[in-house]
């Protein structure tokens, strides 16, 4: 039995990677319970219900709007994974702990004590995430923590861990030579269903995520050369933690107004990678940091 705490995030790598290792588990026959939060890497533009509607799920709700329950809770069941989810509304994907801290900690204790898991695979090093490892470690749940960037150099965080996987010997070297810890690295987990679609109408020029580690500037350079020089090529970015309105920023510090390019054109975050896919002609994935494991880059095209 696993308990995986994460978030319902598609723009985070940490989540998605998680949330797919844990189904992997449930179809091979694990009893899979995932927690979590909606709340996002990114600005919220629709509700949970709504993102869960786009994706067929309708959730068991349970208002809240109580005194110890101040916040609507969802449960559904997806892939063979059981998820509850606490509706964070528009608060960010830290902002949430200060505010709901409490009532995610019942959750997360109802869950230790109502399914009693033996391994709680999880991610973050936020002081309330602490303190709900070391609970959970009281109980007898063994800790597994996915590691998947390189923000976790200090000394100790891993002491009590179980376990530690990452998605790449390049991070799993990186924290041996940093800080001495032994870690697994697995390969990125993907399951083909969520990557590959059917159809494929190669359209755009595609860049995911406006980022500044993921090469915001030097997209908004080449997203103006293209509007004064091939002005009949697409432009798609997706946005993610980086925005449209980031990229347009970024533009504008550089001298230039990409509102101006009629091929530059914006789209939200999307549920699937494979919609993002289907009208991509080409993946720009002009990166100025050191990938741990690039999702995006290991995705292949045909032209």
């Amino acid at each position: 039995m696993v308990l995986p705490q994460l978030p319902q995030d598609p723009a985070s790598g940490a989540a998605r990677s998680t949330r797919t290792i844990c189904e992997m588990l449930a179809a091979v026959g694990f009893e899979v319970h995932a927690l979590g939060t909606t709340a996002t890497e990114r600005q919220q533009k629709t509700t949970a219900l709504a993102y869960l509607a786009g994706l067929g799920v309708r959730p068991k709700l349970d208002p809240g709007h109580t005194k110890q329950r101040v916040r609507p809770e969802l449960s559904f069941l997806s892939r063979n994974v059981q998820y509850r989810l606490l509706d964070t509304g528009s608060r960010g994907m830290h902002g949430w702990q200060q505010v709901l801290g409490r009532q995610f900690d019942q959750l997360f204790d109802e869950e230790i004590r109502n399914f009693r898991p033996d391994i709680l695979f999880t991610f973050g090093g936020l002081p309330g995430d602490v303190k709900r490892h070391e609970r959970a470690r009281r109980q007898g749940v063994r800790i597994v923590f996915s590691l998947r960037n390189e923000g976790y150099v200090t000394p100790g965080f891993f002491d009590e861990m179980d376990g530690v996987i990452t998605p790449s010997q390049f991070l799993s070297d990186f924290y041996r030579e940093a800080i001495g810890l032994e870690s697994t690295a697995l390969p990125l987990p993907m399951d083909l269903d969520d990557v590959i679609a059917e159809d494929h109408d190669p359209i755009f020029f595609t860049m995911i995520n406006p980022a500044p580690e993921k090469g915001l500037m030097v997209l908004a350079r080449i997203a103006e050369e293209l509007g004064v020089r091939r002005p009949d090529i697409p432009l798609l970015v997706i946005e993610s933690r980086g925005s449209g309105g980031r990229l347009i920023t970024a533009g504008l510090r550089g001298g230039f107004d990409l509102r101006r390019h009629e091929n530059l054109m914006l789209s939200p975050a999307l549920p699937r990678p494979a919609d993002i896919y289907v009208p991509t002609r080409a993946l720009l994935v002009p990166s100025l940091w050191q990938e741990p494991a690039g999702r995006c880059s290991k995705r292949i095209f045909t032209m």
